[in-house]
Order: structure tokens, then C-alpha cells, then sequence
């Protein structure tokens, strides 16, 4: 433990882009990285959702996975239907981390979506 309070000394943000349906919730299928831990760890504070295009009810997943380990299931967000127009903008969703979830040095934080409708994930947080 510090002797001294420790401050994320770099900004950072991870994005994926989840276009394949992975129905499962078990680490297996198409899983997308979203952050690497960085050198000293990483703190995330806030994870943003955001669909590009008509959604259908159905789940955006996220898992945090340790270096050679299988995808651990961390949260999954309920996706609402909804048709995107000129006037009425994608389903979108913040995950709010208060106090930050912190990611040891090389584990990922990583998405899935159970449908295969264009979906973006940007984790935003600092390095240590």
C-alpha cells in the first residue's frame, strides 16, 4: 500500500467498435478489447455505449480478463429497441465506475454484443 495518495498521471481512452452477435455469456465468442492496463495499472472511471444504428432489446456485455486467462463477465447493460432518425438519436448508456475500477498491468477491459447491431464502447480513465 502507498504511503501517499496515488493520481492517475495520464489520461486515457479505449474504444471498440462490436458489430458480431456473441450470445454467450461465458468469455467464449467474439470479445472486443476495449483498454489494456497500462504499465502502472489503469483506473477507469466512466464507460460510454453508444449504438449507430436501430436497435432490437438485447445486451451489451462487458468482462475484464487477466493476461492468458478466459473473459470474466464483469456487467451486462440492457440494450432498449430503438429506431434511430434524423430526430431521435441511438440508444446510448453511461456506466459510471465511482471511485474508478482499476486494471492491473496488462488485464483488459473488454465488450461483446448479443446482437450484431453497430455498437461503440469508449472507456475513459488515466494511467498510473
Amino acid at each position: 500500500m502507498a504511503a501517499s495518495p496515488q493520481y492517475a498521471a495520464t489520461p486515457v481512452v479505449g474504444q471498440s467498435s462490436n458489430t458480431v452477435a456473441n450470445p454467450n455469456r461465458n468469455g467464449t465468442g467474439t470479445i472486443v478489447d476495449v483498454l489494456t492496463g497500462g504499465p502502472n495499472g489503469t483506473r477507469i472511471d466512466r464507460v460510454c455505449i453508444q449504438s449507430l444504428v436501430t436497435t432490437t432489446a438485447g445486451l451489451f456485455r462487458l468482462y475484464i480478463t487477466a493476461p492468458a486467462q478466459t473473459a470474466r463477465l464483469l456487467i451486462e447493460i440492457p440494450m432498449s429497441a430503438n429506431t434511430v432518425s434524423a430526430t431521435n438519436p441511438g440508444f446510448h448508456q453511461e456506466v459510471g465506475l465511482f471511485g474508478g475500477m482499476f486494471l492491473p498491468t496488462g488485464w483488459k477491459l473488454q465488450s461483446s454484443i448479443e446482437k450484431a447491431e453497430s455498437t461503440i464502447c469508449q472507456a475513459f480513465g488515466g494511467d498510473f
